[in-house]
């Protein structure tokens, strides 16, 4: 071990035979990616009763199924257990950000393993820049109603109006879509882009 990440340290990359030999492979599905979380896929794949994928994970073939199994081939020719006693061996599953994550063994609940991390999860730096401005536009155009919405939890609203890319200005009226800015925005290009004047002066005292 203390060789191999002599030679890591080094930038040497790993011999041949630790992509080819059977036996690392085992080891590799038996300690790296049995034991840990694997991306199978993403909710929308099984967004309805019956939708299902296929993928391996560690040298094992995985189903993701929304509903239950109901047939399996040739059960017309007998011979098999009852129906109800046949089925897919169950793995743990877990979910997050719409990412299906599986492992082989028995660990924490995802949500116990991030930890902290979701909340410490930033939007990028254009997002963020953006809802300080719409803050300040809220406060200057208090007949506006603000509303900020995060797409990554609401990813149905998000393809019902058709976001391409954040960060995504609508102005709505009357419950349709007036007008539609892309891109890092100042309060004044807000201003602009939407139609709308200078906040009243205030008088000095």
């Amino acid at each position: 071990m203390l060789e191999i990440d002599g030679l890591l340290a080094e930038g040497v990359t790993l011999p041949a035979v630790f992509y080819t030999d059977p036996d690392i492979a085992r080891l590799e599905d038996e300690f790296i990616f049995g034991p840990s979380r694997q991306i199978v896929g993403v909710e929308p794949e099984l967004r309805n009763v019956g939708d299902y994928f296929t993928t391996e994970i560690g040298g094992f073939d995985f189903t993701g199924l929304n509903g239950c199994l109901r047939a399996v081939p040739r059960s017309n020719e007998g011979g098999l257990p009852p129906f109800e006693q046949l089925g897919l061996f169950p793995l743990p599953v877990d979910s997050w950000k719409g990412y299906i994550f599986v492992t082989l063994k028995e660990v924490e609940p995802l949500s116990a393993a991030l930890g902290e991390f979701p909340a410490v999860l930033v939007w990028c730096a254009p997002c963020r820049v953006l809802d300080g401005q719409l803050q300040l536009l809220a406060v200057d155009h208090p007949e506006l109603g603000v509303l900020v919405v995060d797409v990554d939890e609401n990813e149905m609203l998000a393809q019902r109006y058709e976001v391409r890319s954040v960060p995504t200005v609508m102005l709505f009226r009357d419950g349709a879509v007036e007008q539609v800015m892309t891109g890092p925005m100042t309060k004044r290009l807000l201003e602009i882009g939407l139609g709308l004047g200078p906040p009243p002066a205030t008088s000095g005292a």
